[in-house]
């Protein structure tokens, strides 16, 4: 069932199945916000760059050495100390083999005068060893209806931890500059400990 009023604005205020609507909110396409996103890992930054609708620059792995590089430790991993045992030992071959790999690459390619590219060409061998878990950053530019989108669907409790982490924190700061955009949204504590953003209405 569908109930529709258009108010003094112009703006549509619909009630969809129980649930407000606001339709007409292609103005909030020209409001536009960025974040540096840090301290992530390689699979979280994965599932954020599935949304299309935003602009990225990621840290390269390419002409970034990562001999030294982080790993992001899941908080269930971290809790239990067998687990995290075994996550230990894992990343610590990974990151040996980068290492041996790169030296072994470094020494094939002795024949490529660019310093540069020789290191280039090591690194994006080697890297195909390095997990998922692998330390990230990244730049995410989008306008506000793309925030709200991102939000709804990465803050909710369906989403993975690590990336409902960073939708909030990013929640955080948009409700900050534009709570009448972002204002509605409930962040509400969950049985495990961690959050979850409810949006009291949907933006179409």
């Amino acid at each position: 069932m569908v109930f529709c009023a258009t108010v003094p604005n112009g703006i549509v205020y619909v009630r969809r199945d129980g649930y407000p609507v606001w339709c007409g909110n292609s103005v909030i396409e020209h409001a536009v916000a960025s974040f540096y996103i840090r301290g992530i890992s390689r699979a979280c930054s994965h599932e954020i760059v599935r949304h299309r609708h935003f602009s990225y620059s990621q840290r390269s792995t390419r002409y970034v050495d990562e001999s030294n590089c982080n790993f992001i430790v899941p908080d269930c991993i971290a809790e239990d100390p067998e687990a995290m045992r075994v996550f230990e030992e894992a990343v610590t071959k990974a990151q040996e083999a980068y290492k041996r790999l790169y030296e072994l690459l470094w020494e094939k390619f002795t024949h490529i005068e660019d310093k540069t590219l020789r290191r280039k060409m090591a690194r994006q061998a080697a890297r195909m060893v390095l997990p998922n878990a692998t330390e990230t950053a990244l730049v995410m530019t989008g306008n506000f209806r793309a925030w709200r989108h991102f939000i709804r669907m990465r803050a909710s409790r369906h989403a993975d931890v690590e990336i409902r982490k960073v939708a909030i924190a990013i929640l955080k700061e948009l409700q900050k500059v534009a709570p009448a955009v972002f204002g509605d949204f409930q962040i509400v504590p969950l049985p495990d400990g961690t959050e979850e953003a409810i949006p009291g209405y949907q933006w179409e």
